[in-house]
């Protein structure tokens, strides 16, 4: 799945990454920055819109670039924003990583998720019409890790009793190491009143699950599974 967000005139590409490893990275108290020469081509196989180069294409050449690939592989995120028009002979880009997710505590007291292993690839590409792609430098920037908690209410706990112990969340739960990322109330999309919604998602990988419950909390009404994480991005 790509998700592209326009924000300022900057399209951003984001590609949720498959599972990640399970080894936690250093706690890094401020940035470091290594400057790498570098000089890679790679020729897209995809079209070209108009007389530029195009964003799939130009993000594929980053991804799969013998710089780029090794740092973004097994990883738990990795995401592109594009910052030059499609008119520009030197694009360049910001590859956001996160090497690992660590997740502590449970539902009923509150969880803490920590992101190691955080860089940021800062990468610089000539384009060659119609199709090559040059890539000419890069940048990497250590950040420090990030923390954020997680933490909900009575009425929130019931509402995930109630997910987990349903059936089919149980099977799809299996042995996966997860944590509940939102519980919250929401209008009832089939008719009136209001349904509550639970999501959960697997610890440092990419299968997702929410659940919609009744206003009493009692029954769940609809189960959809996802293959990427809710939590795209902290």
């Amino acid at each position: 799945m790509i998700v592209v967000l326009v924000m300022a005139g900057t399209s951003f590409y984001l590609f949720p990454s498959g599972p990640g490893t399970t080894t936690s990275g250093v706690s890094k108290s401020s940035p470091t920055t290594t400057t790498l020469g570098l000089r890679t081509t790679i020729t897209s196989t995809t079209g070209i819109v108009g007389a530029g180069w195009n964003y799939f294409d130009l993000s594929s050449a980053i991804y799969n670039s013998s710089q780029v690939k090794p740092r973004i592989t097994g990883v738990y995120y990795y995401g592109i924003p594009v910052f030059a028009p499609p008119n520009d002979s030197n694009p360049y880009a910001e590859v956001y990583v996160i090497a690992t997710q660590v997740v502590s505590g449970n539902w009923t007291t509150g969880y803490t998720l920590t992101y190691t292993g955080r860089q940021t690839l800062n990468v610089t590409v000539h384009f060659t019409y119609p199709s090559t792609y040059n890539v000419t430098g890069m940048v990497v920037t250590d950040l420090a890790d990030k923390s954020s908690q997680i933490s909900f209410n009575a009425t929130q706990r019931q509402a995930i009793q109630t997910a987990l112990e349903n059936s089919t969340v149980k099977a799809y739960l299996g042995g996966m190491s997860y944590y509940v990322y939102h519980a919250f109330a929401t209008p009832n999309p089939n008719g009136t009143g209001t349904v509550y919604v639970i999501q959960i998602a697997q610890v440092n990988g990419y299968k997702a699950i929410q659940i919609q419950e009744n206003s009493a909390l009692t029954e769940v009404l609809d189960v959809m599974t996802f293959t990427e994480s809710l939590d795209l991005q902290p």
